[in-house]
């Protein structure tokens, strides 16, 4: 996968995932607790949980084995959030300490999280913060629920149905669609970048997709963002007159002139990969909301896809 750029929260310096920020006016202290807590990566992200000063430390960890199939815990999702968060405050403490801190973000209420005593904040085409209701402490990063027998992405769980929901409210006509020549048995929603490697690759496969009746739907996702090259490119091939073609040759590598048109649906795509959890490309959403992360080669997609038995 071709990771997008992650935004960064400290004023003097790049933020790993999994670190957990003091809220005060300056976040000086975002550079030391750097130091102090290095990023564990690919098997343990570590957050403190804080409601005032010092808290207790607490554990979230990624299965060893991320192909491993996993029971999902049992209960609903739903349900478990509100009880967690019957304490809960209408968020307006939290917001007012990060807007105080961080003015030049853009700062959104996105409700209540799994973990009692934290909310679900958007930063504006940045990531999701996990911040405590008295405005003292977030954190960012991934959140796993323990099951019977692995961990449970719970952002996933939730993402899924909301996910189903935003894909079905795209118009197809905003979308650059390669459409099957026979029978259309599946269709992916894919999040590409025209820079991207691996984004390359999946579209060189295109005819083996459309083969096994997969119908390959086109979402803008400029990784480096909306202030970019990569985003001059799609916003090209999308005002282009011919869609597919002008997609399909700069991913050749071909250079096209910049053409920017006034009703391209980039910044609508780009956002909304940000909702949804994008964070790379490619990125596969299927209609029922579930998410292929990464590329995979068209034979493996369509076996996923329950395809390969007529072949």
């Amino acid at each position: 996968m071709c990771r997008a750029r992650e935004l960064v929260l400290p004023a003097s310096a790049s933020v790993p995932h999994g670190n957990v920020y003091p809220m005060d006016l300056t976040l000086s202290s975002n550079c030391l607790l750097k130091l102090c807590w290095p990023q564990a990566k690919g098997w343990l992200a570590v957050f403190l949980l804080a409601a005032s000063g010092w808290g207790s430390l607490a554990f979230a960890a990624q299965a060893s084995n991320p192909d491993e199939s996993v029971i999902p815990p049992s209960g609903n999702l739903e349900e478990t959030v509100e009880n967690a968060f019957d304490d809960a405050s209408d968020g307006s403490i939290a917001l007012e300490k990060l807007r105080a801190a961080r003015p030049d973000f853009a700062f959104q209420l996105d409700g209540p999280s799994a973990i009692a005593g934290y909310l679900r904040v958007v930063v504006e085409n940045g990531p999701m913060l996990y911040v405590a209701t008295d405005g003292s402490h977030f954190f960012d990063g991934d959140v796993y629920q323990i099951g019977p027998s692995g961990f449970i992405d719970v952002e996933n769980l939730r993402f899924t149905a909301e996910r189903k929901r935003w894909i079905a409210n795209i118009n197809t006509d905003d979308m650059i669609v390669f459409s099957p020549k026979g029978e259309k048995r599946a269709i992916i929603n894919v999040f590409t970048d025209i820079d991207c490697g691996y984004c390359r690759k999946m579209h060189r496969e295109i005819d083996q997709l459309n083969a096994f009746g997969i119908e390959v739907r086109y979402l803008a996702y400029p990784r480096s963002g909306v202030d970019s090259e990569g985003y001059q490119k799609m916003v090209t091939a999308w005002c282009a007159p011919d869609r597919k073609d002008a997609l399909t040759r700069m991913k050749r590598g071909e250079d096209m002139p910049i053409a920017v048109c006034s009703d391209h649906p980039v910044d609508e795509h780009f956002a909304l990969g940000g909702k949804v959890g994008v964070t790379g490309t490619p990125s596969v959403v299927l209609m029922d909301g579930s998410m292929i992360p990464g590329y995979q080669p068209a034979d493996a997609l369509a076996e996923q896809l329950g395809l390969m038995s007529a072949e």
